[in-house]
């Protein structure tokens, strides 16, 4: 039985050579050496890659945006004014004076203020800055200033509408460092004029925590820094009407 296992193993072995002579007589090459497919794969490493082809264009990626449709007749596709664009005006005539015995400014203003919109407006908005230092000021609250000194913001004296020749007391109300006041007749639009007259005083706050504004001492008397010293109209534009933010300082 061994004998007849060898044989046939002998048998099975010569057709497997007889098989591969027959395979390595066609076109094919034999294979290499390893000491060639070695020196191949060191020749590979040591080439540089070549970078696959690109169609990115610095230029054509970081060139202007061009939106060539307006978003509306006020402003043009880039924001930038448009045909129709509007601005409100205000002009102002104060006369103020500064008590350095009592820190005390007083002030009568006269706002002459144009109303370019195409709406007519029937409230007006402006701006007390000097709120800021009143115990109940928002500011102090956000900014944790509850222990900070204070003042009582601006006294309003007196506050009139002058409007197509005539003088009223304003309906006025103060939240803040913003007043609104409503008007009995509405400003026409695209031109509409009135002046808002106002006669207001409030105490200067010590330039250790007046910040922008306030005064402090020298051997000559105080030295003041005055900022934000009159009331001021706020923005109203074409993109959020009315700016009714308080200031925060």
């Amino acid at each position: 039985m061994a004998m007849a296992l060898a044989a046939s193993t002998a048998l099975a072995l010569t057709a497997c050579a007889a098989l591969l002579g027959a395979a390595n007589s066609g076109s094919a090459a034999p294979p290499p050496p390893a000491h060639a497919s070695t020196a191949a794969l060191a020749h590979a490493d040591s080439a540089p890659a070549r970078a696959a082809p690109t169609h990115y264009d610095p230029q054509r990626t970081f060139a202007p945006l061009v939106l060539p449709d307006p978003v509306n007749a006020y402003r043009s596709g880039d924001g930038s004014p448009g045909g129709a664009y509007w601005q409100n005006r205000a002009d102002y005539v104060i006369h103020a004076t500064l008590d350095p015995q009592q820190q005390l400014l007083t002030g009568a203003e006269a706002i002459h203020y144009t109303n370019n919109s195409p709406q007519a407006l029937d409230t007006l908005w402006i701006q007390l800055d000097q709120n800021l230092y009143r115990p109940d000021a928002r500011t102090r609250f956000v900014h944790d200033r509850l222990a900070a000194p204070t003042t009582p913001g601006y006294a309003l004296d007196s506050v009139e509408i002058e409007q197509g020749g005539h003088r009223t007391r304003a309906d006025y109300v103060v939240s803040d460092t913003r007043m609104q006041i409503r008007l009995q007749v509405a400003m026409k639009a695209f031109g509409g004029k009135l002046i808002i007259d106002i006669h207001y005083h409030y105490t200067v706050p010590d330039g250790g925590f007046g910040g922008r504004t306030g005064y402090m001492p020298s051997t000559n008397g105080p030295i003041y820094d005055m900022a934000q010293w009159y009331p001021r109209m706020a923005v109203y534009d074409d993109v959020r009407g009315w700016d009714t933010l308080p200031y925060l300082g």
